[in-house]
């Protein structure tokens, strides 16, 4: 689908909870790529959602809403589908780079990526993040797990989930000649320093003033919440592997693979 596409939008959208350190920076990143940001703040209890809305006075493209149940939030997307709708899924504690979202959005917009299903970026899982001098540390993704990214639901019939955090259900229908195997990985075409599709994600790094609440515990998914005793589950999982920890197991085993490098990220913070 060669040629400028005129009528695309970006939407994105951000399932948060307490995430009061670093949100603002979040969605000032994404402001620019974004036509329009719809942010789900599931009963923070520290300064997240205060935060947001004096953001969504600043920025009418931000759209702000408070939910009980992270496992409604796909109900907020599943309209898109069968619209030339490009979904982008960021999380309270991912950052972008501003300055490659740009080039990004170009490319979205002369319909480069219009048959393509996913667009996946660059990661950096972060242990450390130094905000004097712009350094952090952490695992590079890949050789560790990338994150969702960014969808094109124009290739959609339908996506409707009746119980589902948004994007993880499978009731996807897609248009004859097209499937979820249709990703660009960008991630896999440019490594860290050259792309221009890729996130800080603060998954290992404190993100909430509740500083004693969360400290030395990384934080469970929804799905881990979910289930039955899962700090129990956690523990001896992570016992099993020789850690005596109730962290995340999943994050500890998908996020930590490959060396711990060092990277300048001076580009998220302009």
């Amino acid at each position: 689908m060669p040629g400028i596409q005129n009528n695309i939008k970006i939407i994105a959208i951000c399932l948060i909870k307490n995430e009061d350190l670093y949100i603002e920076r979040v969605l000032k990143n994404i402001i620019n790529f974004c036509d329009e940001i719809i942010v789900l703040d599931n009963m923070s209890l520290d300064n997240t959602f205060e935060i947001v809305r004096k953001l969504a006075k600043k920025y009418k493209k931000i759209k702000l809403f408070k939910i009980k149940n992270a496992f409604k939030s796909h109900k907020f997307i599943e309209k898109y589908a069968n619209t030339n709708t490009w979904v982008f899924v960021v999380d309270g504690d991912e950052i972008y780079d501003p300055v490659g979202l740009s080039r990004l959005r170009r490319e979205i917009f002369s319909g480069k990526h219009q048959t393509k299903w996913r667009i996946v970026a660059n990661g950096l899982h972060c242990e450390e993040i130094d905000l004097k001098s712009k350094i952090a540390k952490g695992y590079l993704a890949p050789p560790s797990r990338v994150m969702k990214n960014l969808f094109n639901f124009s290739i959609l019939e339908s996506w409707n989930e009746n119980y589902s955090q948004r994007l993880h259900g499978i009731n996807l229908i897609f248009k004859e000649g097209f499937d979820k195997s249709l990703n660009y990985r960008i991630c896999d075409k440019y490594n860290w320093d050259n792309s221009y599709f890729r996130a800080l994600h603060l998954c290992f790094v404190n993100r909430t003033s509740l500083a004693k609440k969360y400290r030395n515990i990384i934080r469970l998914s929804p799905e881990e919440e979910s289930r039955v005793f899962p700090l129990a589950r956690n523990f001896i999982s992570n016992l099993l592997k020789g850690r005596v920890t109730f962290a995340s197991a999943y994050k500890l085993r998908k996020y930590r693979q490959g060396e711990l490098v060092t990277k300048d990220i001076q580009s998220f913070f302009l």
